[in-house]
């Protein structure tokens, strides 16, 4: 398997996005899902919650992983970070897109940071980050929107998977 999609979506944007990306470029979504509902305090305090299931074995046989994840009260997401504190990314070339409100892209650099950290330590190596706006919080902004902002920065994924 060449590029999975892994995402985080509790309003949906970033839903909506991974799999409008994913029928682009004809790659398998794996979901991360939590426990109950979205926890702000936790990912201010950038805390860990492992996802339910077991994401981490959909991963296992791709050479890229495509990281799509929004940015919950200006840091990442508690089960994306579980994911990848418990993940084996060694020899995978990851893609983070990050989803959020703000357009300047501020939160954006200090999230793929964060995730970029955790991936290195699980073996992996980023070589792009994007960014792209989703909704307002506990909002969901449709399909046409996030459709337009994929294809926005598809030109750049597809640069990206077309390189060896």
């Amino acid at each position: 398997m060449a590029a999975v999609i892994v995402f985080y979506s509790m309003y949906n944007n970033t839903k909506a996005a991974a799999e409008y990306l994913a029928e682009k470029i004809g790659a398998p979504l794996v979901r991360l899902q939590g426990k109950g509902a979205v926890n702000p305090v936790k990912g201010m305090m950038k805390i860990s919650a492992n996802p339910v299931g077991d994401p981490w074995s959909a991963v296992r046989d791709a050479d890229r992983m495509i990281l799509m994840a929004p940015i919950y009260a200006f840091n990442g997401v508690p089960e994306v970070r579980g994911f990848l504190k418990n993940a084996d990314l060694s020899g995978k070339d990851v893609l983070i897109i990050t989803n959020g409100a703000a357009p300047e892209e501020k939160f954006s650099a200090k999230v793929a940071a964060q995730y970029t950290e955790l991936i290195e330590k699980a073996g992996g190596k980023v070589s792009l980050n994007l960014h792209h706006i989703g909704g307002e919080y506990k909002q969901f902004s449709g399909n046409t929107h996030a459709h337009q902002q994929i294809d926005g920065i598809l030109s750049l994924v597809q640069a990206w998977l077309a390189r060896a």
